[in-house]
């Protein structure tokens, strides 16, 4: 693979897993049908709007939706023999949902838009192979957005789409960007702004950047960024601040890789030693949360410089995906997972920049969703 954009400064960063933190996390009762569901992807619109995305073996996979933030929920099963991976609600009422699908026979990617809050879902299959799937689906503004996943059983390549028209109405039309050179296994995370640099990450130890959207997705080149000192692994989750100075990354090692000038130089963290870490969520540029594989559920509030295990009762179970509410609730999920942490999420640190991006669940915005 061709790279470029390589950066150097590695600083190796080991944080105290004795540590716990002043979060606890606390069980919430899976929908009645549901209890054996791996939940993929959470989130949410202030602290009672709550969505989670999963799967099921044998059956479509369950979209679960609360107005009281997880005391009890309504299930939707859209699709046929589906699994969703990602969500992302736009409003309470507009609801995106991302991952793959039956079609006939095939599993192929699929993408659906629910208009009311989640109790129903439009029908959008995406042409592929068997073995497709999106893995993330990222918006900037209502009708911007970015989808990212794998083709073919086992990841033997990326897919990575774009569109600017994916509004209510009107057919959306996806287009397939153009990416350096690339090894396959897909790709896993994406960070979407339209005003500074985006980011994406998967198999391989994968880094992409892209310098602005200049208008429209899609369009403007991609390039590969090398992370110092990683030489083999996934990174699945990638998080950045609203003006784009501070960058995180998280990887399957159980790492952190942390930048405070825009990707010109990293320090690395270990959260957890060969722990994977799955996904992970800033509300700004000191509070974040990242789980992961056993039971991995931490928080730093320092940047990422040093992180501390939160109290949960999840056990050794995998956690897949968390959504922030900023200085009010972090809820997370995972196999056979659903929780929230309601008490002792630290307060908003003002960011220097402009108003940011809609994201509900990611960095520093109103918005959540999940991933892996």
């Amino acid at each position: 693979m061709k790279t470029r954009g390589v950066v150097t400064g590695l600083v190796l960063v080991l944080c105290g897993t004795a540590l716990t933190s002043e979060l606890t996390f606390t069980e919430l009762t899976a929908p009645s049908g549901y209890e054996n569901a791996t939940w993929w992807s959470i989130a949410a619109l202030g602290p009672n709007h709550v969505w989670a995305g999963g799967g099921i073996i044998g059956g479509p996979g369950p979209v679960a939706r609360s107005t009281n933030g997880g005391s009890s929920w309504n299930v939707t099963a859209p699709g046929e023999n589906s699994t969703w991976y990602s969500i992302w609600p736009i409003s309470q009422q507009a609801v995106w949902i991302a991952g793959k699908a039956r079609n006939d026979r095939p599993i192929v990617p699929a993408i659906m838009l629910s208009m009311n809050g989640g109790a129903t879902f439009s029908r959008s299959l995406l042409s592929g192979e068997n073995g497709d799937k999106i893995d993330c689906l990222a918006f900037a503004g209502a009708a911007t957005a970015i989808a990212v996943g794998q083709r073919g059983s086992g990841g033997r390549d990326v897919m990575a789409l774009s569109t600017n028209n994916a509004g209510p109405h009107g057919r959306v039309r996806w287009r397939q960007m153009r990416l350096p050179a690339h090894p396959g296994e897909g790709l896993y995370d994406v960070h979407l702004d339209s005003r500074n640099t985006n980011w994406m990450v998967g198999g391989s130890q994968t880094l992409m950047r892209r310098d602005r959207l200049s208008g429209r997705p899609g369009h403007g080149a991609w390039r590969t960024v090398t992370l110092p000192g990683l030489t083999r692994g996934t990174l699945y989750g990638v998080e950045a601040s609203g003006d784009g100075s501070h960058v995180w990354v998280a990887a399957s090692d159980g790492r952190v890789f942390r930048s405070t000038n825009g990707g010109a130089s990293w320090t690395a963290a270990t959260v957890q030693s060969g722990r994977a870490l799955y996904d992970m969520k800033f509300q700004d540029r000191l509070n974040g949360w990242v789980c992961g594989a056993a039971g991995t559920l931490y928080e730093t509030r320092d940047g990422g410089v040093t992180w501390t295990r939160c109290n949960h009762s999840f056990g050794s179970k995998v956690l897949r995906s968390l959504a922030v509410v900023p200085g009010q609730k972090v809820y997370v999920c995972g196999t056979q997972a659903l929780g929230v942490a309601s008490s002792g999420v630290p307060a908003v640190v003002p960011e220097p920049s402009t108003p940011r991006r809609g994201d509900p669940g990611r960095v520093m915005a109103p918005r959540t969703f999940l991933r892996r």
